[in-house]
């Protein structure tokens, strides 16, 4: 993905507007059902389809040049649907990406191997398949952090939850002299910034030259890196003394 579209300025909507439809009333050209389990379940389906239309306006235009009016046009709701649901596009954009930050949470992977180097693989394929599978969100918000505090937050959250594991598996194998003597703050930030880059260079903007379906051997070489930058060899090496130099 490009730059495209975080050269501009943030459209900012008008205020939120809290429509009362009578029951049953049209909304968006739908009319919702009467009854309590329906109207629920129709409220759900417009919010998502508002939700998956506001996903591929942000992917095809950038942050910045996506617009209201685009994300109503492709699902084929009114204005005042979309303020119903919504505040703006900031609100709709921050939806997204707190479902992702949630999805990621609940698909955060345990690896329960002795082998310290599996336990790096899998923490860095799951970290770079979360970024192919959302490159799209991801790209927007590592572009927007830089000029919207809020959504800088967002995005230190997601960062700090990758980063926080890593410096407490450090912690651990520190405690158990299992690794090289070293500050896992700092190694933790550097090594988790490290695949991060590694993945908005690779995923969000194309600047690596590497194809998508080379995830395994991007993973082992990141891996291998990380590997060396704890234990001071090659993994699986066999020298016994390679955490201690």
């Amino acid at each position: 993905m490009s730059a495209k579209g975080f050269a501009g300025a943030s459209e900012l909507a008008g205020p939120r507007q809290r429509l009362a439809p009578a029951r049953g009333a049209p909304r968006g050209g739908r009319t919702l059902p009467a009854n309590g389990a329906g109207r629920a379940a129709a409220t759900l389906d417009t919010r998502q389809r508002i939700l998956e239309a506001a996903r591929q306006v942000f992917a095809r235009y950038g942050y910045v040049d996506a617009s209201i009016e685009h994300i109503v046009t492709l699902c084929h709701v009114s204005r005042g649907t979309f303020y119903y649901y919504f505040k703006n596009k900031e609100d709709v954009f921050e939806q997204l990406v707190r479902s992702l930050s949630q999805e990621m949470e609940r698909a955060r992977v345990s690896s329960t191997s002795t082998d310290p180097f599996m336990r790096i693989e899998a923490a860095n394929r799951a970290y770079l398949e979360m970024w192919a599978a959302h490159h799209d969100i991801m790209a927007n918000l590592f572009q927007i952090a830089t000029i919207d505090a809020r959504f800088e937050q967002l995005h230190r959250e997601i960062q700090m939850r990758f980063i926080d594991r890593i410096r407490r598996n450090l912690e651990r194998e520190l405690a158990a002299g299992e690794c090289r003597p070293l500050d896992p703050v700092v190694a933790s930030h550097a090594l988790g910034g490290m695949v991060d880059w590694f993945a908005y260079r690779w995923f969000g903007t194309g600047a690596i030259g590497v194809e998508h379906d080379e995830l395994e051997h991007v993973v082992r070489e990141l891996s291998e890196l990380w590997y060396h930058a704890l234990y001071g060899c090659r993994p699986h090496e066999g020298d016994s003394d390679c955490a201690t130099r």
